[in-house]
């Protein structure tokens, strides 16, 4: 899947997308109400921890690992870890979409396999 797009000029996030089937399945991943609003809740605050996304949701790990592997894998966010003094580590999600509005469109662009 190639890197999705953020057209600020129509407010648009464009997922580009082969029409072979990982990249189908990819994109599905994404229309999921608990991952839509998770990333929005991302895209607001543009940095946020595991923890604090655990407790926005009131979701156990396991449920936000797996909304932030697919959010990651469809290259909207950026998960890191970074030093939290006094504590040791701490995992903090950035988001690759720009903060330029509160809200945006997503649109998925099919594209033809290129020919050898």
């Amino acid at each position: 899947m190639k890197k999705p797009v953020y057209r600020s000029a129509t407010n648009e996030l464009v997922l580009p997308l082969l029409s072979g089937e990982s990249d189908i399945r990819k994109a599905r991943l994404l229309f999921n109400s608990n991952r839509l609003a998770m990333l929005g809740l991302i895209h607001r605050e543009q940095t946020i921890t595991v923890a604090d996304l655990m407790r926005a949701f009131d979701l156990g790990q396991h449920g936000i690992e797996s909304g932030l592997e697919a959010l990651e894998r469809l290259g909207l966010i950026r998960v890191s870890k970074k030093t939290n003094p006094g504590h040791g580590r701490r995992r903090v999600i950035t988001c690759l979409i720009p903060p330029d509005k509160d809200c945006f469109n997503i649109r998925l662009a099919l594209e033809s396999p290129q020919e050898p």
